[in-house]
């Protein structure tokens, strides 16, 4: 992605996302977004 641009995603269930960088990759530009239910 280009610098200030935006992307978006909706979750919809409970999980572990895994995303990556793919630029970036190779440096180790990866992570996790932990969705939970709502309480």
């Amino acid at each position: 992605m280009a610098t200030r641009q935006r992307s978006s995603v909706t979750f919809t269930k409970p999980a572990a996302y895994r995303y990556m960088c793919r630029q970036h990759l190779l440096n180790g530009m990866t992570g996790t977004v932990e969705v939970t239910r709502r309480r």
